[in-house]
């Protein structure tokens, strides 16, 4: 009975040693699949990081550009609007010319005209 117990015993330190075996072997591939998780998440936050910089780069990029094109095209603008300024005020120089010129041409008309009706 003795040898019994002993051989009971003995099949339940193995079946527990088993059990722990076994348990320290799934503790083992759980921290090996937390760590493989814990890769592949610090990988998406890298990428998406990536990403955003990438984005920001893009952003600004194209913020630079904008800015530059709205600058030129206000110089531009300014420009246009000189011209413009420039041009009408050669047209009211040339109206005040004509007009001026006109008004000789009518005194002298008269004075001829005077001067024939007066002899």
């Amino acid at each position: 009975m003795r040898e019994e117990m002993e051989q009971i015993r003995l099949e339940k330190q193995g079946a527990v040693q088993r059990a722990v075996a076994n348990a320290n072997d799934e503790i083992a591939q759980l921290k090996e699949s937390i760590l493989a998780m814990r890769r592949e998440v610090e990988q998406l936050h890298q990428d998406r990081r990536q990403k955003v910089q990438k984005v920001l780069v893009e952003s600004g990029d194209e913020i630079t550009q904008l800015k530059a094109q709205i600058v030129a095209l206000r110089e531009e603008a300014e420009a246009v609007k000189f011209r413009h300024a420039e041009e009408v005020q050669s047209l009211k120089i040339a109206a005040r010319d004509e007009v001026k010129q006109l008004q000789d041409m009518i005194m002298r008309m008269r004075e001829d005209v005077e001067g024939r009706n007066g002899r």
